[in-house]
């Protein structure tokens, strides 16, 4: 891994950072939404002011509880410490709300430049967060690098045209290829820091 270039390394929270163990399955159970479609997206897409309420409420319900059954993934202080000893900028762009962004946060005593849930910018696989950030750092997508364990995390670096790393795990090795890294652990990304 190659990473000279690099000035900026932005993460995603769930299943990247901190493993929340979040059923969207169950999620969409609970809201009535057809199987697979994303949650997001499908919520924009009704019209009835009070159903649209009870969803962000049933959504907010499972996104806590998750907050308090997480546990960190392995190295990631670590990780942290060189990041920010290699004076990159750090940023965090997830799609859950604020609230449970800053509790999870809190929990696991991380900090960042600059942090984005879904409130503050479009959602991803839109490339606004990574474009925000970039813009208010002065930098350019092209030196940044963008962390997650999902399609949209992927989707949204490469419309942003930074680079994108895939942080692997038992059900996402069918993204390998459209990632421009592929972590297996944090390990390797301390040490091609480190170098």
């Amino acid at each position: 891994m190659d990473l000279k270039y690099l000035q900026a390394i932005v993460f995603d929270l769930d299943g990247t950072l901190v493993d929340s163990r979040l059923d969207f399955d169950k999620m969409r159970m609970d809201l009535g939404f057809p199987s697979g479609v994303p949650i997001l997206e499908h919520l924009q897409t009704q019209k009835d002011e009070e159903y649209i309420k009870r969803c962000h409420k049933i959504i907010c319900e499972h996104e806590h509880r998750g907050v308090d059954v997480a546990t960190l993934m392995p190295g990631v202080h670590k990780l942290l410490k060189t990041v920010k000893r290699r004076g990159l900028k750090t940023g965090l762009l997830t799609r859950n709300n604020s609230q449970v962004t800053k509790r999870t946060l809190e929990k696991f005593q991380l900090s960042f430049d600059q942090v984005y849930s879904r409130e503050d910018c479009k959602p991803k696989p839109h490339p606004e967060g990574l474009l925000l950030m970039a813009q208010s750092w002065k930098i350019q997508t092209k030196d940044m690098l963008y962390i997650g364990d999902f399609l949209f995390d992927l989707e949204t670096a490469k419309n942003a045209k930074a680079k994108s790393a895939l942080y692997l795990n038992a059900t996402n090795k069918n993204l390998e290829s459209h990632a421009d890294f592929v972590l297996e652990s944090y390990e390797v990304l301390i040490k091609s820091l480190s170098l």
